[in-house]
């Protein structure tokens, strides 16, 4: 083989080797939750935490396609919140208002706008983890969604799924589709009183929930309730049989105080208010659906 020959080979090969790589990209910017430290994450030599000031994060990690401050929330985990949404990168930040960060949410699996991520746990839990593989590797979740309560009909049906696990102060959560296909990881301070509330309501009977029902509706699609007056803590409980439900709570001067309910696909669930006071309720919904506002000893 002359020269030529053996330089022309070369290129070919050379060529074929691109050609395979670009069918197979690597993608190097791997995230790696880490669970010591009171939850952080890093990605290539850098490591961002919970609680660091927003700016040096962005400082770090780069500008978000998207800033926005969530001040039509009143109360409730994102109040008076900024998010930062990278969606190229499939990940959300979430800044309290003293700019300190408080959660950040990777999506395994695209949602909206969000592109999927390459992120995996230091316990090598990553896309295709199933809830049963997760309680293998961590045990028993602190707290389940308030989706998946054990004592209600229909809990086959429920759509969406997730798995707390307390570290700390702090909270992992693994939240799984209607498909129970695992979709995204959070990691998030401040957010263990939320899930006392929301994710542990204490079971009733059904002669105990008829005599504490303080008002029910029933309707399809996009509607406003009318107003209700409750004078104690209380629990809304629903049924959707559509794709899609959510429950906007109102005062009755008409200002937003925080969000109920937010499920995809059809099934039942319920979340926990502590206030006493006179509100409506607005549903954005797909479908027929039925809610019970009930008093919460």
């Amino acid at each position: 083989m002359n020269k030529k020959t053996m330089i022309n080979s070369f290129l070919t090969l050379f060529i074929s080797v691109l050609s395979f790589s670009s069918l197979f990209p690597q993608n190097k910017n791997i995230i790696t939750i880490l669970t010591k430290d009171n939850l952080s994450f890093k990605i290539n030599s850098m490591k961002f935490s919970l609680k660091m000031d927003s700016k040096d994060f962005v400082k770090k990690f780069g500008k978000p396609e998207n800033q926005k401050l969530i001040d039509y929330i009143k109360e409730g985990y994102l109040s008076n919140c900024e998010i930062l949404s990278y969606y190229t990168k499939g990940i959300e930040v979430v800044a309290r208002p003293d700019g300190k960060i408080k959660g950040y949410t990777f999506y395994i699996l695209a949602s909206d706008n969000y592109k999927p991520c390459n992120v995996i746990t230091d316990k090598g839990i990553k896309v295709g983890f199933s809830m049963e593989e997760i309680k293998k590797i961590l045990g028993e979740s602190y707290s389940k969604d308030s989706t998946d309560i054990a004592g209600y009909e229909g809990i086959e049906s429920l759509k969406s799924w997730e798995l707390y696990y307390k570290y700390d102060e702090n909270t992992l959560s693994f939240h799984f589709d209607k498909h129970k296909q695992l979709d995204h990881i959070s990691i998030n301070s401040d957010y263990l009183s939320y899930l006392k509330n929301e994710i542990e309501p204490e079971v009733i009977s059904k002669k105990d929930e008829y005599s504490s029902i303080i008002a029910e509706y029933s309707g399809s699609n996009i509607q406003n309730t009318k107003p209700f007056n409750v004078d104690s803590q209380w629990e809304i409980m629903w049924n959707a049989e559509g794709d899609f439900f959510s429950v906007y709570l109102y005062s009755s001067d008409g200002d937003m105080i925080t969000v109920l309910a937010n499920q995809s696909g059809s099934g039942r669930g319920s979340s926990y208010y502590p206030k006493k006071g006179k509100y409506y309720l607005a549903v954005n919904a797909i479908g027929n659906w039925s809610i019970k506002i009930i008093k919460s000893n």
